[in-house]
């Protein structure tokens, strides 16, 4: 939470996990393939949502998500959606 706090992105990224990768990635080797793609890529992190199979990229513009998605897509075929996040506040 302190990394957040004081707006530290490298340290929130490199705090990132999902315990439950460690069960699902070796059963479902394309959620693992598409994990590797995304960070290949450049993501500054990604990671399994939940217990899977979504898996989610954090990329620091839109530039770099759409190569992300664009590599995903090439290597893997599967359905990629970019989001924005904005402020509360924001339309």
């Amino acid at each position: 939470m302190a990394a957040i706090a004081a707006g530290d992105w490298s340290a929130v990224m490199a705090a990132m996990g999902n315990v439950l990768e460690s069960v699902t990635l070796p059963a479902y080797p394309v959620v693992a393939q598409i994990k590797q793609t995304m960070l290949a890529q450049g993501a500054c992190a990604a990671l399994m949502s939940g217990s899977g199979p979504t898996v989610f990229a954090l990329a620091q513009g839109a530039a770099q998500a759409d190569a992300l998605a664009q590599a995903v897509r090439k290597e893997t075929g599967a359905a990629i959606y970019i989001t924005e996040t904005k402020r509360w506040n924001e339309r």
